[in-house]
């Protein structure tokens, strides 16, 4: 009797660990964007804002056909989750995020124009808009 219920106990275990759980195929053809960690690269872009005091840093850095994307922006916070991030990549808005880090993924051989603009309580501030331009190899 307990080897019976030893044998059907190992039975229902294996049948349990043996699922069909098989990850997606990341052959997507469409950009997504995607939150990260902070990131350093050699050869990041830094643009400036008009204003010392209200600067907006982006850092960028290009991997395969992915683009590292990273935000200091004095003064804005975005864990209050009222300040968001709006991408546009070739003029087409992609996407809006709440991190200031994020990964634009996807993207095809060549030269992009990259566009982000803060909107905090719903309002576009237009004194935080930058763009920069990557090349995809």
């Amino acid at each position: 009797m307990v080897r019976k219920m030893v044998f059907v106990f190992v039975i229902g275990l294996m049948l349990n660990a043996c699922h069909k759980d098989i990850p997606d195929p990341e052959v997507k053809k469409e950009i997504s964007i995607e939150p990260m960690h902070t990131i350093r690269a050699e050869n990041d872009v830094v643009v400036l804002g008009m204003k010392p005091d209200q600067s907006f840093t982006v850092q960028h850095h290009v991997k395969e056909n992915n683009v590292y994307v990273e935000c200091f922006i004095p003064d804005i916070s975005f864990s209050n989750r009222n300040t968001r991030l709006i991408v546009s990549v070739d003029g087409k808005q992609k996407k809006v995020v709440t991190t200031a880090a994020f990964i634009i993924k996807g993207l095809s051989t060549g030269s992009h124009q990259i566009d982000l603009q803060v909107v905090e309580n719903n309002l576009k501030r237009d004194d935080m808009k930058r763009n920069f331009e990557v090349l995809i190899p």
